[in-house]
């Protein structure tokens, strides 16, 4: 989703607004002292001075580490100026976290039915013989019956009281399972109104971000429309680089009129030295 796009007209406007809002309030230069502008013009002349023409303009804030510090923003009147110009969309929404859907437990296992336990065909065939040999009483047979029978009769119960409790179980986890998907369901349904409530939000905050970047890329050319040159003197270069540029974590900043004295000053200088003959 994205929010309002601009025309070019429509930008264009916003921009002029900002360079309106920005008259009165540019960046305030003193001139340079004469001697100061001479050792600025002998220093590029002799490659002891750095300056933002020599450099690439994507990494100009990290050459010149004072930009990232804010060394170019506006303050005070300029700052007010900027603000009323632009509305600042404030913080970016948030966008609402999708519920996750809810592991259900595992269904209880339903328990085997037991085996009917079949009377020991040997040990059969062993009490009949005591039997005959009058070793065992008349009824040991009934009795080993009855006893494989009373196993059975065991078994069946505890398989009958295993089902019941299964079955307990069983409807507990569906009654468990019911609450867990309709609580998601209930979640759902509320991320769906927040996350339509963020889309308009975000809509809202977009346009106004895109408003006030047009509006602050117009004030922004306007305020530092007196602003010629940055500089600083190379001896000043911190031990690292940026693509194979020096790094100062100072730096210093000329009008654009003595910049143009300047520059009209090295050109000469360049030519003079271009003509030198020995």
């Amino acid at each position: 989703m994205s929010g309002k796009t601009f025309t070019t007209e429509e930008t264009e406007a916003l921009i002029a607004l900002g360079v309106e809002a920005a008259k009165g309030h540019e960046l305030e230069l003193p001139p340079y002292p004469k001697k100061r502008l001479v050792d600025f013009v002998q220093g590029v002349v002799a490659g002891r001075i750095f300056t933002d023409r020599d450099v690439d303009p994507s990494v100009l804030s990290m050459v010149f580490m004072p930009l990232v510090f804010g060394a170019l923003q506006p303050q005070g009147e300029a700052l007010k100026a900027l603000q009323d110009a632009a509305t600042e969309p404030g913080e970016e929404p948030e966008e609402p976290e999708e519920p996750t859907e809810p592991k259900l437990p595992p269904q209880p296992k339903e328990p085997t039915e037991p085996d009917i336990i079949q009377p020991d065909q040997e040990k059969v065939r062993q009490i009949q013989s005591a039997i005959e040999w009058t070793d065992s009483p008349p009824d040991a047979m009934d009795t080993y019956l009855a006893e494989v029978g009373r196993e059975n009769e065991v078994r069946a119960a505890k398989y009958k009281t295993e089902v019941l409790k299964w079955e307990q179980a069983t409807e507990e986890w569906g009654r468990t399972c019911e609450a867990l998907v309709l609580n998601f369901d209930m979640k759902m349904d509320e991320y769906g109104a927040a996350l339509a409530s963020y889309e308009e939000r975000r809509n809202v905050w977009e346009n106004l971000t895109a408003r006030a970047s047009a509006v602050r890329q117009g004030f922004m050319q306007q305020y530092t429309s007196t602003l010629g040159c940055i500089w600083e003197d190379i001896g000043e270069a911190g031990p690292r680089a940026i693509n194979g540029y020096p790094m100062f974590m100072s730096m210093s900043m000329m009008n654009k009129d003595d910049f143009e004295r300047a520059r009209k000053a090295i050109e000469r200088e360049l030519v003079h030295q271009q003509e030198i003959e020995v």
